[in-house]
């Protein structure tokens, strides 16, 4: 059974906001976490309802929520067509929002950044080759990526 993580951008014109996870080789993210579904296997609904747990100090209507992309990875010893975890990506507008981002135990320093200068070092490889294109709506992408026993990842569909 794959795991399903939701991350969430806000957005502000030409800037995105990103927090660090403390326990992370890449800390710079947007903020979200992993999902259940709900009793009903609604997972539309559960991301509705698990988001605003994901941006403290934030209230917004989730209806605002705006899917960019799907992100399904697999590990090396998976052959499968079932990913090991799925990641929803969304992006949410400022002004939307209600209140500002507060830290928490696992995410920190809420910094704006503009989009064209994100810091794809500190970020998860792959993001540097779709998150851009996704944060200013010039695409929206479902992407399969598969790694290697050495962490190197290649795409299987774009």
């Amino acid at each position: 059974m794959s795991q399903t993580v939701i991350i969430v951008f806000i957005i502000d014109g030409d800037k995105v906001l990103l927090g660090t996870k403390k326990t992370r080789k890449y800390p710079w993210r947007g903020y979200g976490g992993n999902l259940t579904n709900d009793s009903n296997g609604n997972m539309k609904m559960s991301i509705r309802e698990s988001a605003p747990d994901y941006l403290p100090g934030i209230s917004f209507d989730p209806k605002n929520l705006k899917l960019m992309g799907i992100l399904d990875s697999f590990k090396p010893d998976n052959d499968s067509h079932i990913p090991d975890w799925a990641t929803y990506f969304y992006k949410l507008e400022k002004e939307h929002c209600i209140g500002t981002i507060q830290p928490t135990t696992e995410m920190n320093n809420p910094t704006w950044w503009d989009i064209d200068n994100l810091p794809y070092d500190q970020m998860v490889p792959c993001y540097k080759d779709f998150l851009r294109d996704m944060l200013i709506g010039k695409n929206t992408c479902e992407l399969e990526i598969r790694y290697d026993e050495h962490h190197q990842y290649k795409y299987t569909r774009q």
